[in-house]
């Protein structure tokens, strides 16, 4: 396994909640941010997985979350989530994907993340004369995120004015 993957294996492992689709994309960004910082920011090592838990469990207190440095170590020391992280690296291989940002379309058309925004208009426009969708999430499903999270999604959510 890549020296990472078992840090990423945190974010779905610590944003598993019965909660609305918010708290679990709000506690998901929060680990990504967490992770990105700590390796392209701090220059830490992700290896390091003793000095991961540790940030990682004081940076979860800050945003409200409690979760023992014991109990992050412990899961990063197992083969929890090991599964889901190689499934998702093989699709993300056999998609070409082999850097961020992407956005994954339909679970087969990808458009890079510095692309034109009339490259996403295309892409959608597409989709609206078809009048439906040609396969679904991808990535969901390879991470064991469940249907009813995928369901609610953050497209339903109304924005009030300002």
């Amino acid at each position: 396994m890549k020296k990472c993957s078992r840090t990423h294996r945190l974010s779905p492992e610590l944003s598993d909640t019965g909660n609305s689709f918010f708290v679990y994309f709000k506690k998901n960004l929060m680990i990504c941010s967490f992770v990105a910082r700590y390796y392209f920011v701090d220059g830490q090592a992700l290896n390091d997985r003793p000095r991961v838990a540790q940030v990682a469990a004081e940076e979860l207190l800050k945003h409200g979350y409690k979760m023992s440095e014991e109990e992050i170590l412990k899961f990063l020391e197992s083969n929890q989530g090991r599964k889901e992280i190689e499934r998702t690296l093989e699709a993300l291989n056999e998609l070409g994907i082999h850097s961020i940002p992407k956005f994954v379309v339909e679970g087969h058309t990808v458009i890079d993340g510095a692309a034109h925004w009339r490259h996403h208009v295309e892409v959608f426009r597409e989709i609206e004369r078809r009048g439906s969708t040609r396969g679904g999430p991808v990535f969901g499903k390879l991470l064991g995120v469940s249907e009813d999270i995928v369901a609610q999604g953050s497209h339903e959510r109304v924005l009030k004015a300002a």
